[in-house]
């Protein structure tokens, strides 16, 4: 068997009938003068088969690309880079407007007040639900005047702050009055009313009014109670019998002496039924 092998080994890989006269240097392959090539390179030849030969070959074509090979590359990905910047150009460069547009346009506070609401995936707070909300589609129908940079509209954007202003009056003629229509008809159980923070205190409305009609923003008017709101910057809270309403007309009967009256926030309430519910106090 020793034997064998040795002749075997003694044997053309390709021509086993042929004694094999050379040895491939890279694999050590038997070969015949026939099969016996000569890998040429930088420190001589070597005798290789056809095989290694070939992948020498591409291992060099690989590594050792030709300079022109090289310029002609560099100048394809040079194209190619440059239309892929153009591509991001004409994509990006509109988008950077559109997206300044939008960080330069303040968000309005009924978008704020959609959101709060989206997050928390109910309109029911632990207040109960405002049914004066412009999210529930609720709007001012009629005042008796109003201020154009302070319009009663602000009284309903469930925000109040330096940023957000409120409802001024024009003068100090009283009674003031404003008509809102809710979304659907409901029944109203509490009012919230909140000072304006930067407005002069004397200007804070103090007594007032809250009427409800379920006929039309005309009336005819049920009185649910009137009431003295605080000069204090915080939520103020005034509760009464439930009462059906469509249309709520808040009249302000007089204020703290300014040369007109102010109003951060006005919200109607139909209160909490569920685990959000919480006693409230009547002012």
């Amino acid at each position: 068997m020793i034997h064998a092998a040795a002749e075997a080994r003694e044997r053309c890989f390709d021509h086993p009938h042929r004694r094999a006269t050379r040895k491939c240097f890279r694999c050590a392959r038997g070969m015949c003068d026939e099969c016996a090539k000569e890998w040429r390179h930088a420190d001589g030849s070597r005798p290789a088969c056809e095989t290694c030969i070939a992948e020498l070959e591409e291992l060099d074509r690989i590594t050792h690309i030709p300079a022109k090979e090289r310029v002609r590359r560099f100048g394809v990905s040079t194209r190619n880079f440059l239309i892929g910047l153009a591509i991001v150009a004409v994509l990006c460069v509109p988008g950077y407007f559109v997206v300044r547009r939008l960080m330069s346009t303040p968000i309005s506070p009924e978008e704020f007040a959609r959101f709060r609401y989206a997050a928390a995936g109910t309109f029911e707070t632990e207040e109960g639900v405002n049914v004066l909300s412009t999210v529930l589609n609720a709007r001012v129908v009629g005042a008796t005047s109003e201020d154009p940079d302070h319009p009663a509209k602000r009284l309903i954007d469930e925000y109040v702050g330096t940023a957000y202003p409120g409802w001024r009056s024009v003068g100090s003629q009283f009674p003031q009055e404003v008509v809102f229509e809710t979304g659907q008809p409901s029944r109203v159980e509490k009012v919230n009313v909140q000072q304006q923070p930067d407005e002069p205190p004397d200007t804070d409305v103090k007594e007032f009014e809250v009427l409800v009609s379920t006929q039309s923003p005309d009336g005819p008017w049920q009185s649910v109670g009137r009431f003295t709101a605080q000069q204090a910057p915080d939520v103020q809270r005034f509760t009464f019998p439930g009462v059906q309403a469509h249309w709520i007309k808040l009249r302000v009967l007089s204020n703290y002496g300014g040369p007109y009256a102010s109003l951060g926030e006005f919200d109607a309430y139909v209160l909490p039924q569920g685990p959000l519910a919480r006693p409230t106090a009547t002012p």
